[in-house]
């Protein structure tokens, strides 16, 4: 089942099926969520770092905004890799149902 959900900014897809666990943007909801609190950390502190910048010290402000900035996509690469693990293998056994068989099923 795939779902379509339209924000301002951008379109994000959102897929889930029978086997396959719930993704949002390449990550798994969980994995979302811890990401959007990294982003938010991250930007925060790169808002503070503009103290530095008030002060004439630019040269710590990029060393810092670059490290912040490194350590969010080394977070964001994790997640991506730690969702596209494999956790269940799909079945190439095919069972065929007839109404008999889910007739006889319900009767008992």
């Amino acid at each position: 089942m795939e779902q379509e959900t339209k924000h301002k900014t951008c379109t994000c897809k959102i897929y889930k099926g029978i086997d396959s666990p719930c993704k949002i943007k390449g990550l798994l909801y969980k994995y979302f969520y811890m990401m959007l609190v990294v982003y938010g950390f991250g930007g925060l502190m790169i808002l503070l770092e503009f103290s530095s910048v008030k002060s004439g010290n630019y040269g710590t402000f990029f060393l810092n905004s670059m490290i912040i900035c490194g350590i969010v996509l080394a977070i964001r690469k994790y997640f991506t890799k730690m969702s596209n693990k494999k956790k269940i293998r799909p079945s190439n056994k095919r069972v065929y149902i007839s109404t008999r068989s889910i007739f006889k099923s319900l009767k008992s």
